[in-house]
């Protein structure tokens, strides 16, 4: 499931401050652009499109400040992309020279060395924000999310308790939820939300991460009608159309799940995780045609996605392209050598080729490079006895 972070129904002061900060340091920034290009060139400024993506990205952080797991979608955008990280790194140093204080600006330079695994820079920037600013609730969500991610769930606590003594944002109360959820305080994280909820019935984060809560306790009318309540405030809402869809499709409601997920795609057509629980759902209705254009265009968008790789292999064995899937894991393999998925998945298609012996030689591959899963003990079982 996806989760939300900053949701929040109704526009608060808050999101009104980091919007009023976020416009500050951008039109700062044009500004001194601007001006410093009139005096060298006298010339209308034209920024690169390399710039303008920098631009974007650095700006998308800031708009996700006041955020918790939602900032994870920016930090996984970044993982993904070396040039992307490369793009946000230049624009966060060229931000730092305007605003050396702003401590909105620390907090984005943690998201960033959150998303390329450096947890202790994070850290340190997290440190500094909150030395320059201790009540921006940004700071302290963020900070906990970072423990979160680390699994430092006791440590997530004592910082989102500490942090309760300086903001009551609700993105804080959530992360310190989820916390308490993940140390087997389940009911403890539900309650705490329910009564915020009660306080602030339009947060759709409040209950969205209840919805998550209920659904992990399988209470899935429940978190079934938290998703609802989004959808009243928020009809358009993606993670919730997201998450909406999963649940349809595990009911085995395909049509409402297909309804929601092309919902939740018509606001992220680019979201990867969105692609695939679509081409799932075009599986399950046996859309084969439907479930191959969608794996190629999450392809489209990132060429090594290794799901959408695996996954299409696997759709062209079943129909016997044997020359088509073999062609997409050679293509993968120019980049990525070695890999245990990649071995897997030639493995199933030799497998369908009829060539048993090849297949079993594969799977064994993968084995020693990433382990006995119990679906390829399954595998290999059967590819014994078929040679037996």
């Amino acid at each position: 499931m996806r989760t939300h972070n900053q949701k929040t129904g109704n526009k608060n002061k808050t999101i009104g401050k980091l919007i009023a900060g976020v416009l500050t340091i951008v039109l700062t920034f044009a500004l001194v652009v601007i001006a410093r290009n009139q005096l060298n060139h006298n010339k209308h400024i034209r920024y690169t499109d390399e710039q303008i993506k920098a631009a974007q990205l650095v700006q998308q952080a800031w708009d996700l400040l006041n955020a918790s797991d939602e900032s994870s979608r920016f930090i996984q955008h970044l993982t993904r992309s070396n040039s992307d990280k490369e793009l946000a790194h230049r624009m966060l140093e060229e931000a730092n020279l305007l605003d050396p204080k702003n401590a909105r600006l620390y907090v984005a330079w943690a998201m960033y060395y959150h998303a390329i695994n450096k947890p202790s820079l994070a850290r340190e920037e997290i440190d500094h924000a909150v030395r320059l600013d201790p009540n921006l609730a940004a700071a302290w969500v963020t900070s906990v999310q970072i423990a979160v991610d680390a699994e430092e769930f006791q440590y997530a606590v004592r910082l989102s308790n500490r942090g309760m003594n300086y903001t009551n944002a609700p993105a804080l109360m959530v992360s310190r939820a989820v916390a308490l959820f993940e140390l087997g305080e389940k009911q403890t994280a539900i309650d705490s939300l329910l009564r915020e909820s009660e306080l602030e019935p339009n947060n759709t984060q409040l209950l969205s991460q209840l919805a998550v809560f209920y659904n992990k306790t399988s209470q899935l009318d429940l978190a079934l009608t938290m998703y609802k309540r989004v959808l009243v405030l928020d009809p358009l809402d993606p993670i919730t159309n997201h998450n909406i869809a999963i649940l349809y499709r595990d009911a085995n409601q395909l049509d409402s799940a297909l309804k929601h997920i092309k919902s939740a795609l018509s606001k992220e057509p680019e979201n990867l995780d969105s692609l695939l629980v679509a081409a799932k759902i075009y599986e399950l209705k046996e859309d084969f045609v439907n479930q191959i254009m969608i794996y190629k265009r999450a392809l489209e968008i990132d060429p090594l996605f290794q799901d959408a790789v695996t996954s299409l292999a696997n759709v062209y064995a079943e129909e016997l392209r044997f020359d088509e899937a073999r062609e997409l894991l050679d293509h993968f393999e120019l980049f990525y050598r070695d890999r245990d998925g990649i071995i897997q998945a030639r493995a199933y298609v030799e497998f369908k080729a009829d060539n048993i012996a090849e297949s079993l030689k594969l799977l064994d591959r993968a084995i020693q490079l990433g382990g006995p899963t119990p679906l390829r003990v399954r595998f290999r079982e059967h590819l014994v006895q078929l040679l037996s």
